[in-house]
């Protein structure tokens, strides 16, 4: 079976296979999530081989009928991001959510724009915690709202607006409730921080996501990472992220070394 033409790809994720090989789960534009194996790729020298890492945009082709395909040629369009520290973690945890969420073989053209502005973002943002944040709260809202698993933003459970003052919980229906109808939850959300992520999807939907920064003071609030963060356990279903783990401790030796510096300095 002949390979197909090259198309726009990000390695997710290589593991060793066999004795020589690596098998690449990828994210691409027109198939969404593929695996594929690179035969003899872990000895081979080639400068294509070289290139396949993860955040390096790629341009590839395979062959095979079967789910795992074998790799044709590759080609590197671009140079790779160069993420560093904090930076890098975010980057692994997008990874995560596109290999846990995403089903295999389903196109996703938006997921994929949003997880390649997610990487640039990023780039740019490798010293800029505050914008770290606001690209993974972008990223995981796009990806959330391509695959169907939000809830509505601007309607409670009675089919009531969101008030802006109001405290909200989110019900196993996955609706907000106002907190006066006897919440047992612990987790509540303010009505502003709900309308503020309502008003940014209009605002991706009809602009597009390059000009999303005017939201990025609200959608930076601390309440609304533990919204996100509620939102995409419902969708993990009991699922777990390694790289939440990760960033969560490399947060914990930073502050610990600035804290141990700042005594130093005394």
């Amino acid at each position: 079976m002949a390979g197909q033409a090259l198309q726009p790809c990000y390695v997710l994720h290589r593991r060793h296979y066999k004795e020589s090989s690596l098998i690449l789960d990828v994210f691409t534009l027109e198939q969404g999530k593929v695996s594929v194996i690179a035969k003899g790729g872990r000895k081979s020298k080639s400068q294509s081989i070289a290139w396949l890492q993860v955040f390096q945009p790629l341009l590839l082709s395979w062959t095979g009928r079967s789910d795992l395909k074998t790799l044709v040629s590759v080609e590197a369009p671009n140079k790779a991001f160069r993420l560093r520290g904090q930076a890098t973690y975010c980057a692994y945890y997008a990874n995560e959510l596109v290999l846990k969420l995403l089903p295999a073989m389903a196109p996703n053209q938006e997921a994929f724009l949003a997880y390649s502005w997610c990487l640039e973002s990023l780039n740019h943002a490798n010293k800029d915690l505050q914008a770290q944040a606001f690209s993974l709260r972008t990223f995981e809202l796009q990806l959330l709202s391509s695959l169907g698993l939000l809830p509505d933003f601007s309607e409670d459970f009675l089919g009531e607006p969101i008030e802006e003052g109001n405290s909200y919980y989110l019900s196993s229906e996955m609706n907000f409730v106002p907190v006066a109808n006897n919440s047992q939850s612990s987790i509540i959300f303010q009505g502003s921080d709900v309308l503020a992520v309502e008003q940014a999807l209009g605002h991706i939907s009809s602009q597009g996501i390059e000009g999303i920064e005017r939201f990025s003071e609200q959608l930076n609030r601390r309440n609304m990472r533990l919204l996100f963060m509620h939102l995409v356990d419902i969708a993990l279903d009991g699922r777990t992220l390694s790289s939440r783990e990760l960033l969560k401790q490399f947060v914990q030796e930073r502050a610990s070394i600035v804290k141990k510096n700042s005594k130093d300095a005394l």
